[in-house]
């Protein structure tokens, strides 16, 4: 997908605003799940990423953010650009992550089924101790919220 500029109403689900991504667009992608893109907006970048919303359709969400660049809300016309995200590639999970993963089969299959952006703030969070007693504390600590999903 190169960068594609459209034209969509937000409209509200819940608190977030969103728009619904052309069809055609959806159909050009090579993924109906998760799609990490860039928004432009005064030659600016917003990373984000494209939601799934069935259908092999997607919707992206428009935080306050990037309304405020649009000057717009809910209701309103709003013309969008956005173009592939290359730099969202996976970061290569850490060895202790990948054992301490395999022994907690539970939370192994939950990391799994997050989105990449999820698990690449989880890498980033486990790789940031300094200490292995802090790694340890951040590993349980992962346990726990990993294990309250399911």
């Amino acid at each position: 997908m190169q960068s594609h500029t459209f034209e969509a109403v937000i409209y509200q689900i819940g608190i977030n605003r969103c728009v619904d991504i052309p069809e055609s667009l959806s159909n050009s992608m090579s993924s109906s799940g998760f799609v990490a893109i860039n928004i432009l907006l005064n030659n600016q970048k917003y990373q984000t990423t494209l939601i799934p919303r069935g259908g092999g359709r997607h919707r992206l969400f428009l935080n306050s953010t990037v309304r405020k660049m649009l000057y717009a809300d809910t209701g309103d016309k709003v013309k969008i650009c956005i173009e592939p995200d290359p730099a969202a590639g996976e970061i290569s999970e850490p060895t202790f992550l990948t054992r301490f993963l395999n022994r907690h089969k539970v939370a192994d299959d939950i990391f799994r089924k997050l989105t990449p952006s999820q698990r690449r703030e989880i890498i980033r969070y486990v790789q940031n101790a300094k200490t292995e007693f802090t790694r340890k504390k951040y590993l349980q600590h992962l346990l726990r919220i990993l294990i309250e999903k399911s």
